[in-house]
């Protein structure tokens, strides 16, 4: 889960319009997440730490919240002392508790933290962390006073690595909003670099991640690449920022290798989601996930998603319910041609999965949930 650059947008006007409540807080906390524009999926919804931003002073709760970026630290001491600035009144620290998104990105901070501290746990904490390796992100997992999951079966895997207690463990669904759409045409988009995609009668199927090795954005690329052979409609669009340098080079010489896959530059956020509808499906091949973002807003706006049977995705896909799920390319290519001969299956699909992100990925559960544990971490409860 990555934070949104509408972020400090929104953070800022908190400020202001917030002032007057907050000279009468009594608790304060620390939210360290992931908060440089060098990091931000422009794919990606407004994160949990807005939902936290919102929830704690739109609806006043005593408690006041500053987010920063764990990469302006260069270690868990640096962050100590950061903590332990002078305050008036003869405080020994500015805050009263910290939150921290990720472990793995935000932990090292908190070795050692002075302050009761909380985890919201992501998708590689708990898929590709080693409880038992040499780094003391496992040991930070255990120490803290309250951990947050985005679904039963990231809560379950962290129980089994950590051995934590499964009540100790709040699971917070992601809630799902959406810009505007927007005058974007992905197909005109297109038109300069892949002619065919840009065809009125092409079929699209759109891959929005971030580039790096664990979204194995390649899974499908050389078995699409066959079926464009067969069928020279149907092209992969492969979207999102570089993330691993190495490994999104490696894509690029990859997909100019194979027709019909196609890789294009990042798209603002709203043009993404515009885009999503002008496709036959939005595809996930991650070999793991914690919860995708992309896919939820896929759902919200009634597109069909066709996803890799990880446990992330299986959490909020059910096959042939709300979504289709595929485990190799080739079952991939099956049950998309099914979404292309069965427009009656796509829509029941689609209907499905709105209705699904309404019932389960609600902004007031989010906010609700985020409230408690904030709450918990404060000493207000």
């Amino acid at each position: 889960v990555s934070l949104s650059l509408s972020l400090h947008a929104s953070f800022a006007v908190s400020d202001g319009v917030h002032d007057c409540k907050r000279q009468n807080t009594k608790r304060r906390v620390v939210f360290v997440s992931i908060i440089c524009p060098t990091h931000i999926p422009t794919h990606m919804p407004p994160s949990c730490s807005e939902s936290l931003e919102d929830c704690v002073l739109s609806n006043g709760q005593p408690v006041q919240v500053e987010l920063v970026d764990c990469h302006i630290f260069e270690d868990a001491l640096a962050f100590a002392a950061h903590l332990a600035a002078s305050q008036p009144g003869g405080r020994q620290y500015r805050y009263d508790a910290v939150l921290a998104l990720h472990a793995i990105r935000s932990g090292r901070l908190l070795q050692d933290c002075p302050l009761p501290f909380g985890i919201v746990l992501g998708g590689t904490d708990v898929n590709k962390c080693n409880p038992d390796g040499p780094q003391a992100i496992p040991e930070v997992i255990r120490c803290a006073r309250a951990w947050v999951a985005f679904s039963t079966s990231m809560r379950d895997k962290a129980m089994q690595a950590w051995d934590l207690n499964s009540a100790a463990i709040r699971v917070i669904p992601q809630a799902v909003s959406v810009p505007d759409r927007t005058a974007f045409d992905l197909r005109k988009h297109l038109a300069s670099s892949v002619p065919a995609a840009a065809d009125t009668r092409s079929v699209l199927f759109l891959l929005p991640a971030g580039l790096r090795p664990v979204k194995d954005v390649m899974f499908l690329g050389a078995t699409v690449a066959q079926w464009h052979k067969e069928d020279a409609r149907v092209h992969l669009v492969i979207v999102g920022p570089e993330l691993n340098k190495a490994y999104a080079e490696r894509v690029r010489r990859q997909a100019r290798d194979l027709a019909g896959v196609v890789m294009i530059e990042p798209l603002d956020r709203a043009d993404l989601c515009t885009a999503m509808l002008q496709c036959t499906a939005i595809v996930n091949s991650s070999e793991s996930e914690g919860m995708c973002g992309a896919v939820l807003e896929a759902m919200h706006n009634g597109c069909s998603v066709c996803v890799r049977g990880n446990s992330g995705n299986r959490a909020i896909v059910e096959h042939e319910v709300d979504g289709l799920v595929f485990e190799d390319p080739a079952q991939f290519v099956t049950e998309a041609k099914r979404l292309l001969t069965d427009p009656k299956l796509a829509a029941r699909l689609q209907a499905a999965a709105q209705h699904r992100i309404q019932r389960e990925h609600s902004a007031a559960h989010e906010q609700k949930g985020y409230q408690a544990v904030v709450a918990k971490l404060a000493g207000t409860t």
